[in-house]
């Protein structure tokens, strides 16, 4: 009875409605089916609204992942910290793309479409990045972009329009002397007593006022009144104009009042009657003239326009970038750069758009340009074409500075002495760069890098800036200086210190069983400064170059601050070496064999630069004079994602690590970037296969994953029901 009881008690399904026949009521399923067909659609209308959402508040809110390894469609962390400087400054500046946007014609012009695709892309990427920088489409004709570049510089053309209407008026005094001027030469030539010659000097006078003259005046004051009415004059070319006109007319009447001078040119005797006429007209000719030269003064004295010729070099293969203030046109070869050329086709271009958009919005938002001045004890090429610092100079004018070069020592010493340095003191760094005498001086290195440094002091006692390149020396090159360590003292004032006598080695492997010490040495590694900081993980070499096998010149060597600083300085350890048993500092000069030598050798890690700050004077000393050399920073490998060209640089940290420092040098730490990934990777390009490919199967897999998704869902609602 208990088993009975307790199987009484069990829950029971619940009965199946049946009809009057004793069937299974059909009405009662169907309603069922009807309901989980309403769920299905249901959640399918809810899935697709989240899809339509989510797809309108990415166009709403103009957000975008980039997803791809290489971050090919994002611009770099660099130009995302300026565009954040930009609309810090609240100034909106416009990008016009010139490129022609029809349907190519020919060769050329698929290349130059092509480019200008990508300059458009390049230009939606600032424009989605930045709230102040906008593209300026040039659908709106050029007209409407001629209108825009007015409005902005409108109160610069106000002195050029002030000059053209006072020619205007100037014109008509003009005109109306020449015309009494050609009256009188026109009676004076008919007067008796004048000898065929003198009656023709008289004519030829009247022709010049009756006609040279005045339609070279008509002809300036239409090309002025044009550019009254004009949308976008060419203000210098009509300025220059209207003072080559004022120059021209007062030449002319100058000549006609000295006589002496006039029969002297002409060979003709220009007689009493004649003579007598130009002396009595002469208050007459100073008058016109002075109002000439006074017109003419004040031609010149008109500020140049800001925009100046950039005004009129919008090129169909250029890009504008136009500010509040500036005009900056990027012409095609600024942008691409042709980088190898395959036999029977015409080169390869690597674009670099980014950096040059990114150098024109430096240049717009800062006021000053911080001078630069890289010295030697020796006036030989360092920035200039062809030189070994031609690269970096490259880059630091492209980062808004102005570099010169300088030495003690003149060029032709028969010429005299060395001139004074371009700039120096408050707002001017130095580069100082440690290189061997050259071997006829070598004699005198120790009594011109006095010379130097004393140069140097002075320039950092009037509140100027340093960055020091220094390397290693053998004895037989310090004895050049006199046994003297160069800047020992003036860098030790700043709590720095450098051993040019060791050099940072690495040990290499080069067969199964030799190994060999070379100064190289590659940090990828910083410390915590914001110098080094920004650099982490980028590749950067120090290097030595090779003098004879197992000698090295200008190797790495070794910058630490001292163990005690000077008062009230500051002194930071910004690039070392890593603590591997494979890098040590030796002896210059060493050529045993590559092991540590304990006792001898300095063990690692091993500082290779420093920072150092006394009161409002920056230092930097760097341990290496070749890391900036053109041999380290072109090192690189072409590669090629989605049919274009590309270009790795082997070490991009070189350049990083110097631009950084300069940015510190010249108290603009706001301008170090986060990460300088844009000298690393290809930017605003299109996709590899690879990544291409991944992309395509997302699309597919997506909806199948929404899909399966919904069953589920689906499923489990069933289940409850």
């Amino acid at each position: 009875m208990a088993a009975a009881e307790n199987k009484d008690d069990l829950p029971t399904a619940a009965p199946k409605k049946r009809g009057l026949d004793g069937q299974i009521d059909v009405s009662v399923s169907g309603r069922q089916r009807w309901l989980y067909g309403a769920n299905t659609a249901i959640l399918i209308i809810i899935v697709l609204a989240m899809v339509v959402c989510l797809d309108w508040l990415s166009v709403r809110f103009n957000y975008r992942k980039d997803l791809t390894t290489g971050g090919i469609y994002s611009l770099s962390p660099r130009t995302k910290k300026l565009l954040a400087l930009v609309d810090h400054q609240k100034k909106r500046i416009y990008l016009v793309n010139l490129y022609p946007q029809g349907q190519p014609q020919g060769r050329s012009g698929i290349t130059e479409f092509l480019q200008g695709r990508k300059v458009q892309q390049l230009i939606k990427e600032y424009s989605r990045n930045s709230s102040y920088v906008r593209e300026f489409k040039t659908t709106h004709g050029r007209k409407a972009l001629e209108e825009q570049i007015r409005s902005r510089f409108k109160g610069e053309f106000s002195p050029y329009k002030a000059a053209a209407r006072q020619f205007t008026r100037l014109a008509l005094q003009i005109k109306k002397f020449l015309a009494a001027e050609a009256a009188g030469w026109g009676r004076l030539a008919q007067q008796p007593g004048l000898t065929a010659q003198q009656q023709q000097v008289a004519l030829s006078v009247q022709s010049v006022f009756n006609g040279s003259l005045p339609r070279e005046i008509a002809r300036t004051r239409r090309h002025a009144q044009k550019a009254m009415h004009s949308t976008l004059p060419d203000w210098p070319r009509v300025s220059k104009e209207l003072s080559d006109t004022a120059n021209m007319l007062a030449s002319n009447l100058s000549a006609l009042g000295k006589p002496d001078a006039l029969e002297q040119s002409t060979n003709i005797q220009l007689g009493p009657a004649i003579t007598a006429y130009l002396k009595g007209r002469t208050a007459a000719y100073h008058k016109e003239i002075a109002l000439l030269r006074a017109y003419r003064q004040k031609i010149t004295a008109i500020k140049p326009l800001r925009a100046g010729a950039i005004l009129h070099e919008l090129t169909p293969d250029s890009l504008l970038v136009m500010g509040p203030e500036k005009l900056k046109v990027l012409p095609g070869y600024s942008l691409f750069k042709p980088r190898s050329a395959s036999l029977g086709q015409g080169p390869e271009y690597v674009f670099n758009g980014e950096q040059a958009v990114n150098s024109a919005l430096l240049g717009m938002i800062q006021k000053h340009r911080t001078k630069v001045v890289f010295v030697s004890i020796s006036p030989t090429n360092l920035i200039s074409t062809g030189g070994p610092f031609s690269r970096i100079a490259a880059q630091l004018k492209r980062s808004n500075f102005k570099v010169f070069q300088w030495s003690p020592t003149p060029v032709n010493p028969q010429q005299g002495p060395a001139g004074p340095p371009p700039a120096m003191g408050k707002g001017v760094i130095w580069v100082v760069v440690e290189l061997p005498p050259p071997g006829q001086e070598s004699y005198l290195a120790g009594m011109i890098n006095e010379q130097l440094e004393s140069k140097v002091r002075q320039h950092l006692a009037q509140g100027g800036n340093a960055l020091f390149l220094l390397g290693s020396m053998p004895e037989q090159l310090l004895m050049s200086f006199q046994g003297k360590l160069p800047f020992k003292g003036l860098l030790g004032g700043y709590g720095v210190r450098f051993r040019p006598t060791y050099s940072i080695v690495q040990r290499t492997q080069t067969s199964r069983h030799g190994y060999v010490a070379m100064p190289e040495v590659q940090v990828s590694t910083f410390p915590n400064t914001i110098i080094g900081r920004p650099l982490e993980s980028l590749a950067t070499l120090f290097a030595g170059q090779m003098m004879a096998p197992n000698q090295y010149l200008l190797a790495p060597t070794v910058v630490e601050p001292l163990a005690h600083l000077p008062k009230g300085t500051m002194a930071k350890v910004i690039v070392q070496t890593s603590a591997g048993v494979d890098t040590w500092g030796q002896p210059s000069g060493y050529t045993g064999p590559a092991v540590f030598q304990p006792g001898t050798d300095l063990p690692a890690p091993l500082p290779l630069a420093v920072m150092a700050q006394k009161g409002t004077t920056r230092v930097v000393a760097i341990g290496n004079v070749l890391f900036a050399s053109n041999q380290i920073l072109e090192s690189g490998q072409p590669y090629v994602t989605g049919g274009q060209l590309g270009w790795v640089y082997n070490y991009p940290g070189n350049a990083e690590l110097f631009v950084n420092a300069m940015y510190w040098l010249a108290h603009d730490s706001h301008l170090i970037a986060v990460s300088p990934r844009a000298t690393v990777a290809l930017r605003i390009a299109r996709m590899g296969s690879s990544e291409e490919t991944m992309v395509r199967l997302w699309s597919f897999i997506g909806p199948a994953c929404l899909v399966i998704v919904a069953g589920f869902v689906v499923f489990l609602v069933r289940r409850r029901v």
